[in-house]
């Protein structure tokens, strides 16, 4: 899908030489950014996985490799 924005002169200087730094295009980095904005502000349960994200960087120690060899049909308890 193709759409229009209008942007600053100012504001499209600073798009060119961010995505030229991050050698990458300019619809590339304005593809990217408005992903990003999305993924952190629009997602649901953006906020549990940001403080998981934090938990277990805080406790290193907590092993959960078990967690990839059941289902989440598994882990439910049974009626």
């Amino acid at each position: 899908m193709k759409i229009n924005i209008e942007l600053s002169e100012s504001l499209h200087k600073e798009v060119l030489i961010a995505a030229k730094n991050l050698k990458m295009s300019k619809k590339k980095f304005i593809v990217k950014a408005i992903r990003k904005m999305t993924m952190d502000h629009q997602r649901p349960g953006s906020e549990i996985t940001a403080s998981l994200n934090k938990f277990f960087k805080d406790h290193p120690g907590i092993d959960v490799s078990w967690w990839n060899d059941k289902s989440w049909d598994d882990c439910q308890p049974k009626r």
